[in-house]
């Protein structure tokens, strides 16, 4: 690793393993959301580790977003980190300022209102959107993709994934508050969704195996 992708590293491990108890955990699964977490989160200026310096962020690259990524799955954390990293990363790509407090992202067909830029359809299956101030709604353009920024929006139809993350229906009463194009994928949210799950998935096997390893060590059987 480099300097930036170690200290990403420590900063996480050592965040999350003294801040995420089982406590935590509990709590969170039962819907609790966890401020306390997210402000200690925010602090460090984890969220915008993809974000251009000229907007705050750190301006890193994918390769050490990953690490941080994976350190969210080897300890489960509770909040929507990776969905706020994805959500500011898509904005900045689009020459939007990134709001505070935690986003989450989905695909969605963006239609012209009477009103202003909303949503044709709500969107559907969103991640921690019953939390998020913000939302980041991605649709294919001709050049790229089209990245539109609502505020305050609707959730319903909450459930529990297998994962113990909420995820909800979400509908845009009011119009987006920001709106560019980003020369991304027209399925971008497909494939960097599915690239931040990977990177999870890889630090909870870890973890798992770690678990095995140190239980392995330490049994005792038949005295």
């Amino acid at each position: 690793m480099n300097d930036l992708q170690t200290m990403l590293s420590d900063t996480a491990n050592r965040l999350f393993a003294e801040k995420i108890s089982k406590e935590v955990r509990i709590s969170a699964e039962e819907g609790v959301w966890q401020q306390t977490l997210w402000q200690s989160v925010e602090e460090t200026g984890l969220p915008l580790v993809l974000v251009s310096e000229a907007r705050g962020g750190a301006g890193a690259g994918w390769s050490d977003a990953l690490v941080l990524l994976k350190a969210c799955g080897t300890h489960a954390v509770p909040v929507p980190l990776a969905e706020t990293i994805l959500a500011a990363w898509f904005l900045d790509q689009a020459g939007i300022d990134v709001p505070s407090g935690p986003i989450t992202f989905g695909s969605a067909d963006l239609v012209q209102s009477p009103g202003g830029l909303t949503t044709a359809d709500p969107m559907v299956d969103v991640a921690f959107a019953d939390i998020c101030s913000h939302i980041v709604a991605v649709s294919p353009a001709a050049d790229g993709v089209q990245v539109a920024l609502f505020a305050d929006p609707q959730s319903s139809d909450r459930v529990t994934t297998i994962a113990r993350e909420s995820v909800s229906q979400i509908t845009c009463k009011a119009p987006a508050v920001a709106l560019g194009t980003a020369p991304l994928p027209r399925d971008s949210v497909q494939l960097f969704g599915a690239l931040a799950r990977s990177a999870a998935i890889a630090g909870a096997l870890q973890s798992v195996l770690l678990q095995a390893v140190q239980y392995a060590g330490e049994r005792v059987q038949f005295g």
